[in-house]
């Protein structure tokens, strides 16, 4: 992570400089294109290892609602109104 907060500051820096002179040199654009890209894919791998562990989270919720419901039917426990009219 320390690398995309040093990224961060190069974007920002050259950010600053478009803002006050309006141009870049082309080695600060290629640069700063270089930086916008690593900065994507960054955010697209933290964004599949989000995905991946909140699916991993949903399986494992599901696994145990399922083994939950089985138990209860195998063990007579029935969690429907007991009372008869």
């Amino acid at each position: 992570m320390k690398a995309r907060g040093q990224r961060r500051k190069s974007l920002k820096t050259l950010q600053r400089k478009m803002a006050r002179f309006g141009t870049l040199t082309v080695d600060e654009e290629i640069e700063r294109e270089l930086l916008e890209r690593e900065e994507l894919a960054q955010q697209l791998v933290l964004l599949d290892q989000d995905s991946r562990r909140l699916n991993r989270q949903a399986d494992r919720a599901e696994s145990t609602a399922s083994f939950a419901g089985r138990n209860s039917r195998q063990s007579g426990i029935s969690f429907e109104s007991t009372t008869s009219n």
